[in-house]
């Protein structure tokens, strides 16, 4: 759930550096690469983001710190095809931590 992806991040080890945190909507989308399709992200700077057993992208959304400004029930999600989308936050999606 998108509070529990929070709370993932927050609980990361920082090592003494900045704490970790969720990704903005629009730090996410910075990463999102147009120029390349299935996954839309350079997968040699984030390996994670494909199966490396089956070179497929792993996973569709990936939550963002950002809110919908129409729901308290929703919050801002980003696919590595290049969408931006709302979903409800109790759904259990990826998480790209940031810091």
């Amino acid at each position: 759930s998108w509070a529990q992806a929070k709370a993932y991040c927050a609980n990361l080890n920082s090592a003494g550096g900045p704490p970790w945190r969720l990704p903005s909507r629009v730090e996410l989308l910075s990463i999102v690469d147009y120029t390349k399709n299935d996954p839309a992200i350079d997968v040699s700077i984030f390996p994670g983001t494909v199966n490396s057993a089956t070179m497929t992208p792993a996973g569709g959304w990936y939550w963002t710190n950002s809110p919908s400004a129409m729901s308290v029930q929703d919050a801002w999600v980003i696919s590595y095809y290049g969408q931006p989308y709302t979903i409800g936050i109790f759904n259990q999606l990826y998480v790209r931590c940031v810091r």
